[in-house]
């Protein structure tokens, strides 16, 4: 960089060409060379960046901080910034999560292909969906359970029981594939003898 941030002085930091040729292996960035890297290189690689697998929580954090810097804090994305952050937002603690704007269940999809959340983190973002799209567990839809994906692991028992049953019966075969605890799968269960009678009549 011709003008470096303080601290960035014979920094290392990674180049769109840089970030672009090494693809998996930018997750051998340290994360100081993250955090050093230009605003504009950010913006224009955030997707690529977000896809890496590699990255551990210290580079994700420091990739989560630059996204701050650059977007101001998360109660000011807009849905096309999550939606870019893949892995990055694994990055949000429980309170960020509740900053962002979850009234779109496009939104809500984007976050649900990352399987990595803590339950603390999935019960954020289920219940931010449900509190700005102003939807309870009786309203959703097939194609809301569908963007929810893993945060259905977050609901709880009662929650579950009430899920219509015509939009989970919709959904059973995707829910089927979700990496919930035994608790819950528990009462996914439950829901789908509601559903379909008897275990042993299947």
């Amino acid at each position: 960089s011709s003008a470096p941030s303080p601290g960035c002085r014979g920094v290392m930091a990674p180049s769109s060409g840089d970030i672009l040729k090494l693809a998996e292996a930018n997750a051998c960035w340290a994360p100081a060379d993250l955090l050093c890297m230009e605003e504009s290189t950010f913006i224009r690689n955030v997707e690529l960046l977000g896809a890496v697998r590699g990255f551990r929580l210290p580079q994700l954090m420091t990739l989560k901080e630059k996204a701050v810097q650059v977007w101001d804090m998360p109660s000011y994305w807009k849905e096309y910034h999550i939606a870019s952050l893949g892995r990055i937002a694994l990055a949000l603690n429980e309170s960020e999560l509740e900053q962002l704007d979850l009234s779109s269940i496009d939104t809500v999809a984007s976050l649900s292909w990352q399987t990595e959340w803590t339950p603390g983190q999935a019960r954020s973002i289920l219940q931010g969906f449900l509190e700005d799209s102003v939807y309870s567990i009786q309203d959703l839809k097939s194609f809301h359970l569908l963007g929810l994906g893993t945060t259905l692991c977050a609901m709880n028992t009662t929650e579950i029981s009430l899920i219509k049953i015509s939009e989970f019966r919709a959904v059973v075969a995707r829910i089927g594939t979700l990496l919930c605890s035994t608790h819950v799968l528990a009462a996914f269960k439950r829901k789908a003898e509601v559903v379909f009678g008897d275990p042993t009549e299947w």
